[in-house]
């Protein structure tokens, strides 16, 4: 089954112009974003990866960190 995104798209022969040059542009054209949807997709950004999985990334490059030291001769408390 194709999503909306895998779904084919017509060719130019398909499209009717008749229901091309009926709608209006205004409602064609796409609104200017708001603070609030610039916000939403920076957090979005941010916050792509949830936290459990960042906290294993951390602890997985934390232990390749101290291997890296102890072979150096590095020791701690």
């Amino acid at each position: 089954m194709a999503t909306d995104a895998e779904a084919p798209r017509p060719r130019d022969a398909e499209i009717p112009l008749a229901n091309v040059r009926s709608a209006p542009k205004l409602a064609l054209a796409r609104p200017p974003p708001t603070r609030q949807t610039v916000r939403k997709g920076r957090l979005k950004f941010l916050y792509l990866a949830p936290l459990p999985t960042m906290v294993d990334r951390v602890a997985a490059l934390e232990m390749n960190v101290n291997r890296h030291l102890e072979r150096m001769g590095f020791t701690w408390k």
